[in-house]
């Protein structure tokens, strides 16, 4: 059984797409690897970020019910605050990036 596609034939079930880019020229496969590798590492970076943020803001939790900040001495949870919202930041920057 042949099938046409939008010009591309189908046979058995399977598909054959040709991998092209934006101006019509054919993809590199390394270059996906290299891509996908890259987006793979950032991504692990940002969950390596993430759970020190958590840890951090548990640290934090602990020493304000203990009574240790207050009006007068608040920076180390302000600190944390930026800090995860740095990381926030980031990774928008990032994810806007490999889209």
């Amino acid at each position: 059984m042949e099938l046409e596609v939008q010009g591309r034939s189908r046979s058995r079930g399977s598909f054959h797409f040709e991998q092209t880019a934006l101006d019509g020229k054919p993809i590199d496969p390394q270059h996906i690897q290299l891509y996908f590798s890259l987006y793979f590492a950032m991504t692990g970076m940002h969950a390596l970020h993430m759970i020190i943020g958590v840890g951090m803001f548990l640290y934090l939790t602990y020493h304000s019910w203990k009574g240790r900040y207050g009006p007068e001495y608040f920076t180390p949870v302000e600190n944390g605050g930026l800090y995860w919202h740095f990381v926030d930041i980031v990774w928008i920057y990032c994810f806007r990036c490999s889209i």
